[in-house]
């Protein structure tokens, strides 16, 4: 045995694997499996064993952790699982170890391999999936070329845009998205001259899918490298990332790093892009790669001094010293996020608490997140460049911040779904109208057509819910006004008297903008049948004419008008209006109004030829995930989405079925989206 193997026997390590493999009948098995080998050698760390695979960070000796890593390959007879085995610099310190599950074994049975909270990123037809389509993997070696080249191609594709016969050879601008969370990012990135590098600002993993969404539009038309740790995040957020579009499904518009920074780091060190340290997951903290250790070792330093201030890019929460590692493990008083704090803070900060293992008599310590959304400021996260910051917009704050807001209200016309009415629709979205009770103001229309009420016996949550819906409809009188069906205005307080009770009745009749043939003239009441038709809207193709009639008349007279909201029936009316709006006034300032919510929506019936073409209109398409949405599923909703031009459209998904979400997130994207459009509405003019 050589001298180095002998050292590697005795020394202790890490080992950082993930492996997709369908588990959801032998979750348990497997998770004993785990308790068993591990605890023979003596291993200690984290295990995950999901429906779709496993994922560990393990620690011990180095030796035990290739015999670990023999018997996986071997259980799972394969050679693919990429091992990520490193000699450890030893833990920072006890805190970290418990905190990073060091300190013992943890084999848990969990949902995902990585949380990103996509069911239909793990279900292919009812079964479980381990593998959905990804983004191309780069080696280390190919990303950095990536990186490298990328510079030059910018620049030539900035010099060849205004060119009327530009050159097809000039690849796509180059940005890169680094999948990791802010408490990881601060304290280290890629930085390659001329590459936008992107932090979403995120708290976890499972808020990127709505990153993506919002950023979308940004997105399109661009090469998207993307990193993360180990690499294991980047084939979640690669494969999410594919589903947005056909701009995203090139074989190169969307590239991942194989292995993370991880690898990178091994094969570069700090003498590639990427600066500072890797925050990682087990008891080290952070790591700077072995090509890194081995060259402070030589100068006689340890491998977690923090004396290189050439690689340092946090700084301290409190004195905002230049600091880059979390050996005081201070966290957000806020929020509970890491934060970093220079040991100079940390002594000033008093002894730690043993019970609680967290720092007493602590100053307040705000994470940049916590820090923006107290400021009200919009939520901007800059990654420096060698060309200097490079500023961009994330969706973590939840207030509305003061640049989101108008100067004046916007005028958005709101279009109800099939068998509801203005009022009934109005009193549905109450609790979001108060969000954004700054941000717009919101008008509901009656549909012209009254469609049949169908009658029986309800189940006792169908009770409740209309029970629910009724209380709502009686309170709710905050809307400025609503508008009949004859296209007048009328005061949201009128209350039925014996004189017009009928004429009351009347109004609360439930109404349609389109309906089957079968219902164009049918009478007001129908028995309830048990096979309700869930699919209906395919075969409502009658009365169009008559609801476009008053919808010109409304966007012609009682405007302006700025967007239109439509929701399940009425989202399809409104991509509808879209289409016709982009066909028949094709300049801005022509146009009645300039963007388009479409909430639980579906592709029209009725669409023309002329209406088939790229919508090139502002629109935000909101609708459940798979399976969430009972009545109008998540295939149809995407197939609305997708008519509409790619850097123009932004996606909100949301897991409260055939509703329209009202939580302060979803508000606070529904108001960026709005700033968002009247911002391009303004350049555009």
């Amino acid at each position: 045995m050589s001298i180095e193997q002998e050292n590697n026997a005795a020394a202790e390590g890490v080992l950082l694997y993930y492996y997709f493999i369908p588990l959801s009948t032998r979750q348990l098995e497997e998770q004993q499996w785990y308790m068993d080998s591990c605890s023979d050698l003596k291993l200690v760390g984290r295990c995950r064993v999901a429906r779709d695979g496993v994922n560990c960070t393990l620690g011990g000796n180095y030796q035990n952790l290739q015999k670990h890593a023999s018997q996986v390959a071997e259980r799972y007879n394969t050679d693919s699982i990429d091992f990520k085995l490193t000699i450890s610099a030893g833990r920072k310190n006890e805190q970290s170890a418990a905190e990073s599950k060091f300190n013992q074994l943890t084999v848990d049975i969990v949902k995902e391999v990585v949380t990103i909270g996509l069911d239909d990123l793990l279900e292919a037809d009812g079964d479980v999936t381990a593998a959905p389509i990804t983004a191309r993997h780069a080696s280390p070696l190919e990303f950095h070329h990536l990186l490298q080249n990328a510079a030059n191609e910018n620049a030539a594709r900035t010099e060849t845009s205004g060119a009327e016969n530009s050159d097809d050879t000039v690849k796509k601008e180059t940005v890169l998205v680094d999948c990791r969370n802010v408490y990881e990012t601060r304290i280290g990135h890629f930085e390659a001259e001329g590459v936008i590098t992107l932090d979403p600002g995120t708290r976890a993993f499972s808020d990127l899918p709505a990153w993506f969404e919002s950023n979308a539009r940004k997105l399109a038309g661009k090469r998207v490298l993307m990193c993360c740790t180990g690499g294991v995040r980047c084939e979640r957020a690669s494969a999410y990332l594919l589903t947005l579009g056909s701009c995203f499904q090139g074989n190169d518009d969307v590239v991942q790093l194989q292995g993370g920074i991880e690898r990178y780091l091994e094969q570069f060190g700090q003498e590639g892009f990427f600066k500072g340290k890797n925050f990682v997951f087990d008891e080290r903290g952070e790591s700077e790669g072995i090509l890194r250790l081995l060259k402070e070792e030589e100068k006689g330093l340890k491998p977690s001094d923090n004396s290189c201030s050439g690689t340092i890019r946090g700084a301290c929460c409190v004195c905002t010293t230049p600091w880059g590692e979390y050996g005081a493990r201070a966290r957000c008083s806020a929020c509970r996020m890491l934060v970093l704090l220079c040991d100079t803070c940390h002594s000033k900060t008093g002894n730690e608490d043993d019970k609680a293992g967290e720092i007493t008599n602590q100053p307040m310590m705000l994470c940049e997140l916590c820090q923006q959304q107290r400021s009200s400021t919009c939520d901007i996260t800059t990654i420096s460049t060698q060309q200097g910051p490079v500023p961009y917009y994330t969706n973590t704050n939840l207030n509305l911040p003061t640049s989101l807001l108008p100067s004046t209200r916007i005028r958005i016309l709101c279009l109800h779904g099939f068998r509801q009415t203005a009022r009934n629709f109005q009193g549905r979205t109450s609790a979001l109208r108060r969000r954004l009770k700054h941000v717009a103001e919101f008008v509901f229309i009656d549909a012209p057509h009254t469609v049949p009420d169908i009658y029986g016996s309800m189940n006792r949550s169908q009770q409740r819910q209309e029970k629910k819906t009724r209380e709502i409809e009686n309170e709710e009188s905050s809307a400025p006004f609503f508008i009949e069906s004859n296209g007048t205005s009328t005061s949201p307080s009128i209350r039925p008297t014996t004189s017009n009770q009928d004429q009351w009745e009347q109004k609360r009749l439930r109404r349609g903008w389109l309906v089957s043939p079968e219902q164009y003239n049918t009478p007001h009441f129908l028995p309830r049948g048990d096979d309700l038709d869930h699919e209906q809207y395919h075969h409502q193709t009658a009365g169009l004419k008559e609801s476009l009639d008053i919808l010109d008349n409304v966007l012609d007279t009682q405007g302006p008008w700025d967007g239109i909201l439509g929701f399940s029936q009425g989202a399809s009316i409104a991509a509808l209006l879209a289409a016709r709006e982009c066909h028949e006034r094709p300049t801005k300032e022509e146009r009645r109004f300039k963007f388009v919510i479409c909430c639980s929506g579906y592709p029209s019936p009725l669409r023309n030829k002329e209406q088939e073409k790229t919508v090139l209109m502002p629109s935000l398409h909101v609708y459940g995930a798979t399976k969430q949405d009972k009545q109008i599923s998540e295939p149809e909703s995407k197939s609305l989405w997708e008519q509409f031009d790619a850097a123009k459209r932004v996606l909100l998904r949301h897991n409260a079925g055939h509703v329209i979400p009202s939580t302060r997130l979803a508000a606070a994207r529904i108001a960026d989206f709005i700033a968002w459009a009247r911002e391009e509405e303004s350049k555009e003019h």
